[in-house]
């Protein structure tokens, strides 16, 4: 019996990072029968570390292994998808973690929906010690997407069937996933399932699409898969993007990379919190 969900978790030396994961997932995904879920771990490692991760929790979840060189994680995502069973496909990263106490009920239900693509659901975002649950609507996503991209991968469940059709396009590098779903919804927020509900996953900043040496990478890619898709651009809140990148970038210079970057989650946190009342 092909299972409901594959869960890819891309890997590059990071054993430990994976042990983690692993480790949460197995206090969480218990609730879940083995039939309903596999895990792939898609390793591009040079050395056995994360095969031995693999090895200590094969048979205590539905896990499988597969190791192939990739040129990214969009081409690992690619490849990984060749392996993938399930009705629904979701991507994490072997630094993520699942929460314990996640209600599987709600996503059953959805997944026997034949009407959308996707289904979204809420992250928590972590830097340090500050955490941001977030979170997104269909009345927000139009505006969103205009500027940025409004979800997390960590937040989205891909349609198997649509997502191995389409594929990731590997020329980027930070924004593949959001090309993706914009091809997938032709900008159309109605295909996109929003169910409420807790977050399944704890997300850790860090990541190449978060780090401030990206941030122009990460705009440059996003203006020209706006453009690939036909969504119009608010100008002015780029140019203040652009503005902001670079602002950030110089002042990284002459302060710690890390105490910045955290400085500038802890706003984004204040600023949420203020919008939110």
């Amino acid at each position: 019996m092909n299972p409901i969900l594959s869960i890819v978790i891309a890997t590059l030396d990071c054993a430990v990072d994976l042990d983690a994961c692993l480790d949460s997932a197995q206090k969480v995904l218990t609730g879940l029968e083995k039939y309903e879920y596999e895990i792939i771990i898609k390793d591009c490692s040079s050395d056995k570390s994360v095969k031995e991760v693999f090895e200590k929790y094969e048979l205590l979840l539905s896990l499988k292994y597969h190791h192939q060189k990739d040129s990214g994680i969009y081409d690992a995502w690619n490849q990984a998808m060749k392996h993938c069973h399930g009705q629904w496909i979701y991507f994490m990263g072997a630094d993520d973690a699942f929460i314990e106490g996640f209600d599987f009920n709600n996503l059953r239900e959805a997944f026997k929906t034949d009407d959308y693509p996707l289904i979204s659901i809420p992250v928590m975002y972590v830097y340090g010690e500050e955490t941001l649950v977030t979170t997104i609507n269909k009345d927000s996503f139009l505006k969103k997407i205009r500027y940025s991209n409004p979800f997390h991968h960590q937040g989205i469940f891909h349609r198997a069937a649509v997502l191995k059709e389409l594929e990731f396009d590997s020329k980027f590098k930070v924004s593949g996933d959001f090309d993706l779903m914009l091809k997938i919804i032709k900008v159309n927020p109605e295909l996109i399932l929003c169910l409420t509900s807790r977050p399944m996953v704890r997300m850790y900043s860090g990541g190449i699409s978060s780090r401030i040496d990206t941030n122009l990478l990460r705009l440059k890619e996003r203006a020209m898969v706006r453009a690939n898709n036909g969504v119009a651009t608010n100008h002015q809140i780029v140019i203040l993007a652009y503005l902001a990148a670079y602002t950030k970038k110089l002042l990284s210079l002459f302060i710690n990379q890390e105490y910045l970057a955290n400085r500038y989650f802890h706003l984004k946190i204040s600023a949420a919190r203020i919008f939110k009342k």
